[in-house]
């Protein structure tokens, strides 16, 4: 009797251990806020309407930027928290995911052995009685019908061994397509996490730098508040 299908090369394609990189980049501080302008500074040139206009319109730009980047790193710090929430939810686990499955397949494949086994003892001692029967003198005709029942039971199991060894293992190849498709979306989301938090440390090093601009540039002008007053108005 042959067996239809081996787990062994199942087992083979199972990814038992994850390649995914779990560390994350560190986002950086957040930015700070520019300091107030000074109305004061001796010897400074008083600024012009334009120059004040400018100031103030990068002034708006780096809060808003601060605002967003905070934002955005409270989002991606939540993100992170919930993809290491849980072994379950985090990545997939083998003994949870596949080892039933697998067991249950060896199992299956185990009783398929055992009833070769059998089928080869009955072989056997058929051929040995058949040997012999000539020279029996008595219960001959018991032995041969006690050998023609257990043929009978023994072909009647065979259907439901093979139908339940084909079942558990298609289970199991499900089982282990399952589990690798998880570390795959699993390592996907890592990587997807690391892109973006790497593209939020370059947004937040341009704002530092335009807030360095504004510092120096316009943190320490003097300028009129008619202007101020003004440019706030629309004008």
């Amino acid at each position: 009797m042959k067996n239809t299908k081996s787990i062994a090369t199942i087992t083979a394609g199972l990814v038992l251990s994850l390649s995914v990189s779990h560390a994350f980049a560190q986002s950086a501080a957040k930015p700070a806020r520019e300091p107030s302008a000074k109305r004061s500074g001796p010897g400074d040139r008083v600024m012009s309407k334009d120059e004040l206009r400018a100031c103030m319109a990068l002034k708006d730009s780096n809060d808003r930027g601060a605002a967003e980047l905070e934002r955005s790193q409270e989002k991606m710090s939540k993100e992170r928290s919930e993809l290491a929430r849980t072994p379950e939810a985090a990545s997939p686990d083998p003994k949870v995911d596949v080892d039933p499955f697998r067991k249950a397949a060896e199992e299956a494949d185990a009783k398929i052995r055992a009833h070769g086994i059998a089928v080869r003892d009955w072989n056997a001692r058929m051929t040995e009685f058949e040997a012999k029967v000539k020279d029996m003198r008595h219960g001959a005709d018991r032995a041969r019908t006690a050998l023609k029942r257990e043929q009978a039971a023994l072909t009647a199991a065979e259907p439901q061994l093979l139908a339940n060894q084909t079942e558990t293992i298609a289970a199991y190849e499900r089982a282990v397509a399952d589990y690798n498709k998880k570390v795959e979306q699993r390592g996907s989301r890592n990587v997807d996490w690391n892109k973006r938090n790497a593209d939020l440390l370059a947004v937040q090093e341009r704002l530092n730098e335009s807030q360095r601009k504004w510092t120096a540039e316009c943190g320490n002008r003097r300028f009129r508040e008619d202007d101020e007053t003004a440019i706030k108005a629309g004008k």
